[in-house]
């Protein structure tokens, strides 16, 4: 497990730049927002899964989103597939996000469809290139939250 300024991120994980992670399973892409993401949008009082069981999601494209305070995030899949789970857990109780966002807080479980041609999109947990990366989305998006405050 890496930590980066506080934000703990597994390094059996692939990321996406849109922070959401997915984890390789004997052949299935389980799905869930990452750390830094939930501690970020703090206040989830909504989860939307739009595409449900035997639906199709596309790389970077969405399959759901999440309400936090009044605003809205997108979820844009990290990988393409068949989705075969969709978890009703943080659907019932969107805090289950933020306590265990690696664990019980996973969204959707997916059959990867171009796994081999997507995962090299995606940043493997612990590499250099993702820490890098990581912390240059930790001071981006405190310079936003910055500007906010001064409005």
């Amino acid at each position: 497990m890496v930590n980066v300024q506080g934000y703990n991120l597994p390094d059996d994980l692939y990321y996406s730049d849109k922070d959401l992670w997915a984890k390789i399973e004997n052949g299935t892409a389980i799905i869930g927002i990452t750390d830094f993401a939930q501690a970020m949008l703090e206040k989830l009082t909504f989860l939307d899964v739009i595409l449900r069981e035997d639906e199709e999601v596309k790389f970077n494209r969405p399959f759901g989103s999440l309400q936090a305070g009044k605003g809205w995030i997108t979820l844009y899949s990290p990988l393409s597939g068949i989705i075969v789970e969709v978890n009703e857990k943080p659907e019932d109780n969107v805090k289950l996000l933020n306590s265990d966002c690696y664990g019980k807080g996973w969204i959707i479980k997916i059959n990867p469809a171009k796994l081999e041609e997507e995962l090299p999109r995606l940043f493997k947990g612990g590499s250099p290139e993702f820490i890098k990366w990581q912390e240059g989305e930790i001071e981006r998006v405190k310079k936003i939250n910055e500007e906010l405050k001064k409005k």
